[in-house]
């Protein structure tokens, strides 16, 4: 059987099985402990990625990584797509075995390359899972809070701020519990705004088919 249109984690390697569960761990750890071995990774001084960037003579590269605006929020992207991705990995696996192995066997019959069978074939059939992570990350986006307070508390100059942080600020530092509840009602009209809108499209296209 042609597996050629399976991403690299759900072919029939060696090892395959090991793949899956180092894509995966990220997901089920608690953002503070990411948050937390992260922030000694990008430590400025001892951290871990400076000193592998020492050793390796590049100092030029040595950087403030959660002191600096430019590097701070890039940091932080990078650390939320490494959690996550194995949690939106494991959504797409499980669709894609329910995928019937008859339309790649009769698109290869047709002479469909890989290539043709993922866009005609997988990726249409897909087209559930793909609005599912998106509206997930949207409203993850929303409420992020975990990750930005441990590694950056927003900072630096308001650089990782979210509405989770803001809040937080104004509830426990500045006592500003009004404002704060305003802010979340804002935050639940927008997340439902978007929700309803994204969900909308997928039906419209659903409808088309």
């Amino acid at each position: 059987m042609d597996l050629c249109w399976h991403p690299f984690f759900i072919r029939k390697i060696k090892l395959s099985g090991l793949y899956k569960i180092l894509f995966y761990l990220p997901a089920i750890c608690t953002s503070t402990i990411v948050g937390t071995v992260f922030s000694k990774i990008f430590e400025t001084n001892r951290g871990y990625l400076n000193v592998i960037l020492r050793a390796l003579h590049l100092d030029f590269l040595c950087q403030q990584w959660l002191a600096t605006p430019k590097t701070a929020l890039a940091c932080l992207l990078f650390v939320n797509i490494w959690q996550w991705t194995g949690y939106s990995m494991l959504m797409y696996y499980t669709n894609m075995l329910n995928i019937p192995q008859d339309l790649y066997e009769s698109a290869t019959i047709d002479g469909a390359g890989s290539f043709k069978q993922f866009i005609y074939i997988t990726f249409p059939l897909l087209r559930g899972t793909h609005i599912t992570p998106i509206i997930l990350d949207i409203l993850g986006a929303l409420k992020f809070f975990d990750l930005s307070y441990v590694l950056t508390d927003g900072g630096p100059a308001h650089a990782t701020e979210t509405f989770s942080t803001y809040i937080y600020t104004k509830s426990f530092s500045t006592f500003q519990q009004g404002q704060a509840s305003t802010i979340v009602v804002y935050m639940f009209l927008i997340a439902m705004v978007l929700t309803v809108i994204q969900l909308k499209i997928y039906y419209k296209k659903t409808r088309r088919r």
